[in-house]
């Protein structure tokens, strides 16, 4: 009962999502624990596999690995939505894919983007400084990829790492 109802409604259309949920039976699996999830007469193994196969012969390990399903597209979810509402950690994990697979002027973009960020940031606590550390490391490998000069970089990464070491240690 920890969901919110907009939880509850966007877990409903990313399970609904043919991108995330392959398999049609873990969605069906979703829709009947929602319909029933306050009816526990209905949530025992049986009923959910007769449900979900019908006359088909119970095997407990099909459910179980039904279940499994359901929670990793249950992770993902939750992880898809801290990004949503973390989007200097979701900027910095876009740069760094499209640096991985040779984006790199989508990927100076995406710097670009974090440093205006950094700079209109007025509270500069713990969070600040672990990010702006992070940040310089990947500015560091893009950097060392195109061959620029490295070394000001450098003495940024560790006057962040300096910062969010400080801020730790002070509960900033």
């Amino acid at each position: 009962d920890s969901f919110s109802q907009k939880d509850l409604k966007g877990f409903n259309r990313f399970m609904k999502s043919p991108y995330f949920t392959i398999n049609e039976t873990t969605l069906k699996l979703w829709l009947y624990i929602v319909k029933y999830h306050k009816e526990a007469s209905y949530l025992d193994k049986k009923s959910i596999h007769k449900h979900l196969f019908g006359e088909v012969p119970y095997k407990d390990v099909t459910l179980r690995n039904l279940v499994m399903q359901l929670a990793h597209l249950l992770k993902l979810f939750l992880m898809n939505r801290y990004l949503e509402e973390q989007p200097i950690k979701q900027s910095i994990l876009v740069a760094q894919a499209l640096h991985d697979r040779d984006y790199k002027d989508w990927a100076t973009q995406e710097l670009k983007k974090i440093e205006t960020y950094f700079e209109s940031s007025t509270i500069q606590n713990a969070d600040y400084w672990y990010h702006k550390f992070v940040y310089e490391q990947l500015k560091q490998n893009i950097l060392h990829t195109h061959k620029l000069n490295k070394e000001s970089n450098l003495i940024n990464e560790l006057q962040a790492l300096e910062h969010f070491y400080a801020s730790e240690k002070l509960k900033i």
